[in-house]
């Protein structure tokens, strides 16, 4: 779970927020939610 915690947040750290545009906006959202869940279960222990 850990790992998967990383390389979400590996991914976050370097999306180029400046040049994507709208779909930077996106992955980023979209990796915030995938962060938020493996947190989530990893808590819970899913």
């Amino acid at each position: 779970m850990i790992k998967a915690q990383n390389i979400i947040l590996e991914f976050m750290a370097t999306l180029n927020m400046e040049i994507g545009g709208e779909l930077s906006k996106s992955l980023m959202s979209l990796y915030d939610y995938m962060y938020r869940r493996l947190v989530e279960a990893n808590i819970k222990k899913i």
